[in-house]
């Protein structure tokens, strides 16, 4: 009897589920000049509701992975998001970055660890509501993560120009966009602030942006400023591109 349930529900999920894929990059030029490429698939299945394209009220489970590379540095992020409702998440993943580069211009790399794995388990939170042309996002991801040791006691957390204490250290991030969408174009303001709980150490980027959006095709500009506890606060620029080549069902 329970198997039936359990074969019926499953049918029931295929029926209104599809595969998303979408790739893109990322460029930024502080506190040093440094870009990747990125690939990303998910399964997308409806548990009520339409989709998208009918009405921002439905509910969405969505298990995903991303790959990303810089040549030196290489990382996976696979994720399970749930959408109670579309503009209402959470998430549970696991991301490891492998960084193999000893060259940073902002680190000395003989008195940090800055070759070597960063793996990470997380939690996360985030929401997103609209209002006659107003949008505001947020959300929060609260890291637990593993350090390659070597003689070192710190490793280099390069995305955030800060230091994170080896063997273990815990992160909370946070990321808050409000801006104003004209047709298909989107300006805003972006906050982004990471704290790590053992080194004491932090980062935070404010951005002016420019959201914009050709069919499959979106573009994101950003100028605004950059600055950690390791690293002093510097002008930053960063681009993002994304083509969906199968279309996803969340909204954000």
């Amino acid at each position: 009897m329970y198997t039936k349930v359990v074969i019926l529900i499953l049918i029931s999920f295929h029926s209104f589920a599809s595969l998303d894929l979408s790739i893109g990059s990322a460029l930024r030029t502080y506190p040093s000049l440094g870009a990747q490429f990125e690939l990303e698939s998910g399964y997308n299945m409806l548990l009520w509701g339409q989709g998208k394209k009918a009405s921002p009220f439905y509910g969405l489970f969505r298990p995903n992975i991303k790959l990303a590379t810089s040549a030196v540095v290489n990382q996976y992020d696979a994720n399970l998001s749930f959408y109670p409702i579309s503009f209402i998440g959470l998430e549970f993943g696991h991301r490891n970055i492998r960084s193999d580069f000893e060259d940073f211009p902002f680190y000395n790399c003989e008195l940090v660890t800055c070759v070597g794995n960063i793996k990470s388990d997380y939690t996360g939170f985030k929401m997103a509501l609209a209002y006659a042309g107003i949008i505001a996002m947020g959300k929060t991801r609260i890291y637990k993560s593993t350090y390659t040791q070597k003689d070192s006691k710190q490793f280099t957390e390069f995305r955030y120009g800060a230091l994170a204490n080896a063997p273990e250290d815990q992160n909370i991030h946070t990321n808050y966009f409000l801006g104003y969408k004209i047709n298909n174009n989107t300006l805003g303001i972006m906050h982004d602030y990471t704290r790590f709980s053992q080194s004491k150490q932090k980062y935070e980027m404010n951005l002016a942006v420019i959201m914009m959006k050709n069919k499959s095709s979106s573009y994101t500009f950003g100028a605004g400023n950059f600055r950690s506890t390791h690293q002093k606060a510097g002008a930053i620029f960063v681009f993002r591109y994304q083509l969906e080549i199968w279309p996803s069902e969340k909204l954000f």
